[in-house]
């Protein structure tokens, strides 16, 4: 897959959401049947920004993923100490481990690291070896190797394959010229500010949900898809992703995002860029808990959600909130139940 993504960073495919397969609502509850117990008190952990206690939850409350109060009142992540350091049990554990880890062990998990990348075959990491020659600091300066280490708790392969696909999708997107440059809007970004300022539909909100999780507005009927191309949407979301995950906080509290759906056509949603995007939050070391979309039209609810749960995936697409509210305050109020 690497290989590939050194050449074309986005997939050919369908360009609207008329064209692409639906996971339509006997599809939701089919595989919300599936889901065991442990799956089911994730997700309302995620959802809903709170830490689950499994010895006070009955299966019967656990199996009510869209809505309703579980465990703990959400409280903010980064509260030292606390038990809602993370929206679940799960992203507990790994904080855990990772703050016990001393300093001679991190360096062995490195060291680890650093021999199974040199293992792999020299086309999957052809980026990443440029950019140890052309920008050392991006490598490994700041974030990266450890922050990669503790997503992937700690197995040295498959960190090995993340940060080589980063370097490879980064590279395939931004080109000799722009990929070495730091990722800031002076540096690789600087030839794509104009158009993402007036066409970009993500936004990082400047404040936090009750949870202390980054949020991200998205509002896709700014984008002008014959002005602004899914190269430059693409480019525009790596940025994005990779300002949030410089932040230690969104790291370990995780981020959601909220999409408003006022004047969406089919036409803004883009197939090609929905699979680039999905993919590339799953390789950036934060954990997305939630996807809440408001002001839909029947259109929306109908042809594009649809269209984008199937693109999402199991994980992303069960952390999904439709909300049918009518007015704006009773919206703030349903989004008030998520920590929003």
């Amino acid at each position: 897959m690497a290989s590939n993504l050194m050449h074309r960073p986005l997939d050919d495919g369908p360009e609207d959401a008329y064209a692409v397969p639906k996971f339509t609502e006997e599809d939701v509850r089919r595989e919300e049947q599936q889901l065991s117990v442990h799956e089911i008190l994730d997700i309302k952990s995620d959802l809903l920004g709170i830490t689950t206690d499994m010895t006070s939850m009955s299966l019967g409350v656990a199996s009510d993923i869209s809505g309703g109060s579980v465990g703990q009142v959400p409280a903010p992540c980064s509260t030292a100490g606390s038990s809602t350091g993370s929206s679940s049990s799960h992203g507990q554990q790994k904080q855990q481990m990772s703050s016990r880890k001393s300093q001679s062990e991190l360096e062995r998990d490195i060291n680890l690291l650093d021999e199974a990348i040199g293992r792999m075959p020299l086309h999957e990491k052809a980026a990443y070896l440029m950019a140890v020659q052309r920008c050392p600091r991006e490598v490994f300066g700041g974030w990266r190797w450890e922050v990669f280490l503790e997503r992937r708790d700690f197995d040295a392969n498959l960190t090995a394959k993340s940060i080589a696909e980063y370097w490879t999708r980064r590279h395939a997107l931004f080109g000799d010229d722009r990929c070495f440059l730091p990722m800031t809007l002076a540096g690789a970004m600087q030839d794509e500010v104009s158009g993402m300022m007036r066409y970009g539909m993500h936004r990082i909100s400047p404040l936090t949900d009750a949870a202390g999780r980054k949020v991200v507005v998205v509002t896709p009927s700014r984008r002008v898809r014959s002005l602004y191309s899914t190269t430059s949407q693409s480019k525009a979301f790596f940025y994005i992703l990779e300002v949030i995950a410089q932040e230690s906080e969104a790291r370990r509290c995780g981020a959601v995002m909220l999409f408003h759906g006022n004047d969406v056509k089919p036409i803004h949603f883009d197939p090609r860029f929905v699979k680039f995007a999905v993919s590339s939050m799953n390789l950036f070391p934060v954990p997305w808990k939630a996807f809440h979309f408001v002001e839909c039209t029947a259109m929306l609810n109908h042809i594009v959600i649809p269209a984008l749960k199937f693109v999402m995936g199991k994980r992303m697409r069960n952390r999904c909130v439709t909300h049918h509210s009518g007015s704006s305050r009773n919206t703030a109020e349903s989004l008030r139940t998520y920590a929003l």
